[in-house]
């Protein structure tokens, strides 16, 4: 499953952090809803704390916890790299896709479009430019003809 990450803050703020793309870590525990890790000043000291914002409630145990530059963040089955130092206010909002993508579904509909487009222009140079790099590559007489 995919993660898609966008990190906002005040304008001022930005750039001082950054987070990778991260990686499930248990898919049995995602739970596809939404979460913002916000980070906190607390004397002297950056915390961030968790809190799944599709029910409104602080993910349990990630309140308050000290942030460590360069430690993954884990929750839910999911797991993310923040670097940098974050500011009081910054957030880190995660939201997870509503349905994973299958890349062998999205490769057979690709193949389903093009056999079904008809004569289409599209189709046509396709398998134009198929049949001239088969020519290329075997020559006049094609395999199996």
């Amino acid at each position: 499953m995919a993660l898609l990450w966008s990190i906002s803050g005040q304008a001022t703020h930005r750039k001082r952090a950054s987070a990778d793309v991260g990686k499930v870590t248990n898919p049995s525990a995602l739970t596809g809803q939404n979460y913002s890790v916000t980070f906190a000043n607390v004397a002297g000291a950056t915390q961030y704390t968790v809190t799944n914002t599709t029910t409104a409630t602080p993910v349990p145990g990630l309140t308050g916890v000290p942030y460590v530059d360069g430690n993954a963040i884990e929750f839910d089955g999911m797991s993310f790299v923040v670097k940098g130092s974050p500011s009081a206010g910054d957030t880190i909002d995660v939201s997870t896709p509503a349905a994973p993508t299958d890349i062998f579904q999205v490769m057979q509909d690709a193949i389903d479009a093009l056999r079904t487009s008809g004569d289409g222009a599209f189709a046509g140079c396709t398998r134009g430019a198929l049949s001239r790099r088969a020519r290329r590559r075997h020559g006049p007489h094609l395999p199996g003809a």
